[in-house]
Formats: C-alpha cells, structure tokens, sequence
C-alpha cells in the first residue's frame, strides 16, 4: 500500500518501532523475501487531511494540494500537528523526512497506538496522519480524509488520481512497508530452498493472490540477494534520518 500525504510502515526487518540508538547485532538468514523495494506499492502510507477541516483552528481542511501543506509549514513552522503511533514508528519517520527533503516543519504529535491516532486525525483535533491506504480507504472513499499524495514510485492503483510525492514536488520521498520472511543464520541450504519455494508458490497461488492484492498487498517476491542489498540500503537510508533528526524511541 502505498503511503498518501495531507499532511511511515516501514519494514525495518519487521519491526513496528525503530529504536534510535539499538542496531541489530545478530544478522540473519533471509529465507523468503516477499516485496521489492521498487515493486512494493500498496504497503506504504497514505497521508491526509480531515476534508473538513479541523476543529480548535486546526487548518486541516484549509490545504488542497501538498503543496499548499509545505507552503504553510514554511510559513508558520512547527504549527501542522502530524500525528503518529508513538515516538520512532515508520509514520513518524517518514513524516520526518518529509520535513527534511521539503525544507518544511510541522509538530509531531506521538499517540499510544495508531487507533487513536487516526481517530485524532478524522476528529480534527490534529492536522495530518501518514497511514496504510487499508486503514483509512473508506474514510477517503467517504470523504472524510483528503489524501494528498502517495509515497512511492509509482501511482496508486486504488486512487490514480492521486500524486507520487516525487510529482507533487517532493522528492526521495519514496517510502513502502515491506514484509519479509526470515530464518535463523546458518539454516540449511536444502531447507532454504524448499522453504523459499514452498512460500512463493503459495503467494503466487491462484487463489492466495487475489485475497492479498484486494487488501492492497502486492506479492513480489524476490531472491535472497535482492532482499539482502535492498535491506542494508533501508538501513542506512533510515539510521540517516533519525541520527540527522536526532529521533529517539520511547
């Protein structure tokens, strides 16, 4: 799914939180990766607006367009409230290097869990949200949520309408949650195999593919070598940002 912003989750080796300053030691043996980085489209996060408006002279409704969002960060910084599932979750990541590749500020506001937190955001009590397009959908389909913009290389299929960030004037930008499936290091290579097989044949099964794709999910899974490259760059990308960022986990 990809991630839509009005005003991040990422797959940092299936870990809902990052924390800042704890790296993984112990590497792992990937057995099975499910979603390319370039592929991976439906799970990254929408971002958006209350359509109406927002309550207490928040100015959700008030921006159109992206950006419009960034012109008004720019000229009343830290003043649009984003909120997230807690301090150092993929939507505050990807809402803090929003901040950094649009020269822009907002305030992040860190909930305990994203239930509340959208419930914030369709309240208007806060301005913004990064979320999973299968979280909020119904809510943009209703027009309670404005989507502005989708991170991620390519459109959306379920909102074509909808921008890249990279076509609404953001770029490197492009942000997805991933899955993987991974097993101890040192896993026998015959039973890598098999394994890796046995998963792929069910993801691409014909009656598995569809289910997965309705919810916005899309199966690309690609080799050991792929995955293993594409997860050191997400590493370093990420660590990037929260050292810049100075983020810290709670």
């Amino acid at each position: 799914m990809k991630k839509l912003l009005s005003l991040l989750a990422l797959g940092l080796v299936a870990a809902t939180g990052v924390m800042a300053k704890t790296w993984p030691a112990k590497p792992v043996t990937l057995v099975v990766p499910v979603n390319s980085p370039h592929e991976q489209m439906w799970l990254c996060h929408f971002a958006h607006i209350p359509a109406g408006g927002g309550r207490q002279g928040r100015p959700g409704g008030a921006h159109p367009s992206l950006a419009d969002v960034i012109a008004h960060q720019k000229a009343n910084p830290d003043k649009t409230i984003f909120a997230s599932p807690g301090n150092g979750f993929s939507d505050h990541l990807t809402a803090e290097l929003f901040w950094l590749e649009s020269g822009s500020t907002g305030l992040h506001i860190p909930y305990k869990g994203g239930s509340s937190a959208s419930s914030d955001v369709l309240g208007g009590q806060v301005n913004a949200s990064f979320q999973n397009v299968n979280a909020v959908l119904q809510h943009i389909k209703s027009g309670k949520l404005r989507p502005l913009a989708v991170t991620g290389a390519r459109r959306s299929s379920m909102l074509p309408e909808l921008p890249t960030m990279a076509e609404a004037g953001v770029k490197n930008v492009d942000v997805c949650s991933w899955q993987a499936v991974v097993a101890p290091k040192g896993l026998a290579s015959e039973v890598h195999a098999r394994f890796r097989a046995a998963v792929v044949a069910a993801l691409n099964d014909a009656q598995i593919k569809p289910q997965l794709e309705a919810v916005g999910l899309e199966v690309v899974a690609n080799t050991p070598e792929q995955f293993a490259a594409f997860r050191q760059q997400e590493f370093a990308r990420w660590k990037k940002v929260i050292e810049v960022r100075k983020i810290t986990a709670d």
